[in-house]
């Protein structure tokens, strides 16, 4: 029973990261490509890590390591992608301002 369960999140979370990519593709602009990469960094990390735990338990030292990394993924992705946001703007509204652009400017 334990490996139709650890089977299904795997595949659960490989599905997840097809779709993401798939959405990447599909997006022009590298803002609306970040929402796709939002499930891809917290979502399917911690899919895997539930595999690992259901597949050695919960006190195994892989479980622990994959639980770790999932959660620091959760927290960490979306600081990233803010940051990430805000470079793409910042450098947007620099090539806007260095064209003339008189709305930005002001």
């Amino acid at each position: 029973m334990a490996v139709i369960a650890v089977d299904g999140l795997i595949a659960l979370a490989v599905t997840v990261a097809v779709l993401c990519t798939i959405g990447l593709v599909a997006m022009r602009d590298a803002a609306d490509r970040l929402h796709y990469v939002g499930p891809l960094t917290t979502v399917a990390p911690g899919l895997i890590a539930l595999a690992i735990i259901v597949e050695d338990g919960v006190t195994s030292q892989a479980a622990l390591k994959s639980l770790a990394i999932a959660v620091l993924m959760l927290l960490t992705s979306p600081i990233v992608s803010y940051a990430t946001l805000r470079a793409i703007a910042t450098r947007a509204r620099g090539a806007a301002i260095a064209a003339g652009d008189p709305i930005v400017q002001s």
